[in-house]
């Protein structure tokens, strides 16, 4: 985000603008400048409406991207650390900013990496996934809900409406997604009698071969979970590409068999330019018959019907927010928590979050969805 925009994007929160400001092209994806008060970093999914929304409460709020270059600097004078890529990074990224000591993985230090102290520097994490724990030091606040659907190349043989999961722990030999992500093989799909192969992204004979974003993700976790399985039961062909499969980077499908999950909201706000397409090739497809999106370009909307959706979140911790608590910050709770009479700032961004694929939640935006415990830091 660069500082005219930054500039322009104040003036028109101060005279109560809300949503991205139309320059008839991409907002600005840059890293914050100057510093904001409030820091933001995660999840890949949230990153473009997240910088669209913190471009209007600009410089309260700032986002850094989930991508860039290796290193990031949130406060003034304060250390370069390793930039969160994911969901789940972001979390352990806030959490090391709460914790402080040595507990983060990695920090510059004389120019070498190594584990050290970003005490402060973050804010909130961006995560298109809730809760992943029980506890009580992390709170989870949706304020979107997002589509997900998987991908493939748009010359993919690969059909629409392969189902989710297995309509019985003995159906091994169905074209289903929990099947394709267990790496069985042959599967037939019922609708067309078409046998396919599955396999790994390494050997160039399978008609599919899957693909899975790389791990902190959100998607990722979210998608596991949607198709059965877990990280555990994942199939040994399922190939992250030593974890270069970056989420909603349709560059990736770079073949007609693969096949990756993502995010409808991205590929909505991709195709409609506004931000910068990362879709390659991909296409997004129908499961149960309901197509993933609306309309056309440059008016594409996520389908609301759609029937696998998500909340997504922002993560704080819950001392700031808890009234009473010698960290709370009035501030910050203002921004993601919605009382008995305000929506929190975030969630009066509806343009915005329309914008960038989204779907609104209405009344159930800035509403606590949830607490966690803070995760294994080194």
């Amino acid at each position: 985000m660069n500082n005219v925009f930054r500039k322009v994007a104040v003036a028109a929160a101060a005279m109560g603008t809300v949503g991205v400001l139309a320059f008839g092209g991409q907002a600005a994806v840059a890293d914050p400048l100057p510093f904001p008060t409030y820091v933001g970093v995660g999840s890949d999914t949230t990153q473009d409406v997240m910088n669209g929304i913190s471009d209007v409460l600009a410089p309260l709020v700032g986002s850094y991207n989930a991508t860039g270059t290796p290193y990031i600097q949130t406060r003034s004078g304060g250390p370069e650390f390793t930039r969160p890529n994911g969901s789940g990074n972001g979390v352990k990224a806030l959490a090391a900013s709460i914790v402080g000591g040595n507990s983060y993985n990695s920090v510059l230090v004389g120019g070498v990496p190594t584990t050290g102290n970003i005490a402060g520097q973050v804010d909130f994490a961006r995560s298109s996934s809730g809760p992943a724990n029980n506890g009580a030091a992390l709170t989870y606040l949706p304020f979107a809900k997002d589509a997900v659907t998987y991908a493939t190349r748009t010359l993919s043989t690969i059909p629409d409406n392969i189902p989710l999961r297995n309509s019985s722990p003995s159906d091994t030999s169905s074209l289903t997604l929990e099947n394709i992500y267990s790496c069985r093989t042959p599967l037939l799909d019922a609708a067309t009698s078409i046998s396919y192969s599955v396999g790994s992204d390494s050997v160039n004979t399978a008609a599919i071969q899957p693909l899975i974003p790389q791990s902190g993700s959100g998607t990722r976790s979210y998608f596991i979970g949607q198709i059965g399985l877990t990280e555990a039961t994942l199939g040994a062909c399922v190939s992250s590409r030593s974890n270069g499969v970056q989420e909603h980077d349709g560059t990736a499908l770079t073949k007609n068999a693969n096949i990756v999950p993502f995010s409808i909201a991205q590929y909505v706000a991709q195709s409609n330019g506004v931000v910068a397409s990362r879709l390659g090739a991909a296409v997004v497809k129908e499961i149960d018959g309901v197509e993933p999106t609306e309309g056309v370009v440059p008016d594409l909307t996520t389908n609301a019907d759609f029937p696998v959706t998500r909340d997504v979140y922002n993560v704080v911790e819950s001392a700031r927010i808890t009234p009473g608590n010698v960290k709370y910050d009035a501030t910050l709770t203002s921004i993601f928590v919605r009382t008995s009479t305000t929506p929190p700032s975030v969630c009066q961004q509806t343009p915005t979050i329309v914008q960038y694929g989204f779907i609104p939640i209405g009344v159930n935006c800035g509403v606590i969805a949830g607490t966690a415990a803070l995760p294994t830091l080194p």
